[in-house]
This record gives C-alpha cells, sequence and structure tokens, in this order.
C-alpha cells in the first residue's frame, strides 16, 4: 500500500525534472545579444583662429637711411581667421583680418632722433589644403591700406618735426600650418580649443609713400593759435615694398 501512493510521486517528480532541463536547454540556445559599438567623437572642428605674428621684413630701399643704417626691420601682428568650409574637408577656404606695426628708429642729420612707424590694416582670404589633421600647406593673399607716422625729435629740444602718409598695401604669401588634430581635453570647453603654429614667406606690395614732415603743434591751444604757420619739409618717397618672413602662433576654435 505505502509502495503504491510513492510511485505516482516519484513520477510527477521526474517530469517536473524533465521540463525544468528542456527550459534550460532552450535558454542556452538563444543567441547573445550583439556587442554595441562604442560611440566615435565627431572629427575636431575649429573654423576660428586668432593668432599673434611676428614679421621680418627686408628693406632694401635707401629712402630708409634717414631712419636707420639696418636692412631688417621687425614687425608684431594680430590676426583673426574664419574658415567656410565643412567638417572634416581636406579643402578649406577661409577669410581673415589683421594689423600689423612695424617701424626703425635711428640718427638724422647728427642734430635729431629719427622715426617711422607703420600701422598696417588688411583683410584677405586663405586656401589650406589639409595633407594630413595637423600639417596643412596654404596661400595667403590680402589688401588694405597702411599710415605711416614720421617724427623728427631735436637734440636740442626746440622741437620735432611730424607727418602722416597713407599707402595701398597688397600682400602674397605661401605657409605651412601645424595644428593639433584634437581639443586640449576630452570634454568641456577645452574640447572645442586647439593650437596651431605657422610659418610664411611671401611679398608686400606698398604703393610709394611720400614723407612731408611739419613742426609739431604746441600742446597748449592759446600758443598753437598765435603761432606763426611754418612750411613743411619733403624727406623724399620710400618704397616698403619688401620680401618678408611671418611666424605666427594662436588658438583655434
Amino acid at each position: 500500500m505505502k509502495l503504491s501512493k510513492t510511485v505516482p510521486i516519484v513520477a510527477a517528480f521526474a517530469v517536473v525534472m524533465a521540463f525544468a532541463r528542456a527550459s534550460e536547454a532552450e535558454d542556452d540556445d538563444e543567441p547573445l545579444p550583439a556587442p554595441t559599438a562604442a560611440p566615435v567623437a565627431a572629427p575636431f572642428h575649429a573654423p576660428f583662429q586668432a593668432s599673434m605674428a611676428l614679421d621680418v621684413i627686408w628693406r632694401p630701399d635707401r629712402g630708409y637711411d634717414v631712419f636707420t643704417d639696418a636692412q631688417v626691420s621687425a614687425g608684431f601682428g594680430l590676426t583673426f581667421a574664419r574658415t567656410f568650409t565643412a567638417r572634416g574637408s581636406r579643402i578649406e577656404f577661409g577669410a581673415e583680418v589683421g594689423w600689423r606695426l612695424d617701424g626703425v628708429a635711428g640718427r638724422f642729420a647728427q642734430r635729431f632722433n629719427s622715426a617711422l612707424w607703420t600701422n598696417t590694416f588688411t583683410g584677405g582670404v586663405h586656401v589650406r589644403l589639409a595633407v594630413a589633421p595637423f600639417f596643412l600647406p596654404f596661400v595667403r593673399v590680402a589688401g588694405g591700406g597702411a599710415i605711416t607716422e614720421t617724427r623728427l625729435t631735436a637734440d636740442d629740444s626746440s622741437g620735432a618735426l611730424v607727418g602722416n602718409a597713407w599707402s595701398a598695401v597688397g600682400i602674397a604669401g605661401l605657409g605651412v600650418m601645424l595644428r593639433t588634430p584634437n581639443g586640449f581635453a576630452r570634454e568641456g570647453v577645452g574640447s572645442r580649443v586647439g593650437f596651431a603654429f605657422s610659418v610664411e614667406g611671401g611679398a608686400q606690395l606698398f604703393s610709394t609713400t611720400t614723407l612731408v614732415v611739419t613742426p609739431e603743434a604746441p600742446r597748449d591751444d592759446r600758443v598753437a593759435r598765435e603761432q606763426i604757420p611754418l612750411r613743411s619739409a619733403t624727406l623724399g618717397d620710400v618704397q616698403q615694398s619688401a620680401p618678408y618672413m611671418r611666424m605666427a602662433a594662436g588658438f583655434v576654435f
């Protein structure tokens, strides 16, 4: 009697175990989910550039003898540029605006301290070829105007001769830019800011600059009104057209 009651229980337990094993087998046959690819960061895109430049200018014209015997002068400049091509394009077209100050100083006729300073304002375009993400040869052309300031100060403190002249300017250059392919950081503002350095050589073309000076007006308005006007003097022409080399460094963002 006890044996007949035990048999159905054992059979039921065996059936339950069989179903459990079949269910486990079906779970083992289910395919594993495909691994998801890690998100790929968008390529670094920095259409804006702000840079400082040091220009070395060769001055072959003898008109500079009034101010200096040196044939080489230096200039400091600022440039802001913007590219307009799409992200990832190998050819970059852009526009820029710039300012540069350069000058020379020396002695004239053993009686005057002489100085000649030129402020140049330009706007132009550039084309860059991204041979590699960090290596970009480029060509640049620009045009604008320049204001040249002349000053001769007498040793005996008797006064100074001053003058301003305007010139048209054209610039053409070839160079190479080295640019960081990524930002300074992986996240945040630093991920959108990089560094750029360039070396450029070319020529600047100026219209003839005629240097005309007159006695500097007194600071006292009453004395200036009573002063008898004096005639101007011409120091001659200066040809500021010359070859140059430029080194620039700045940020892209």
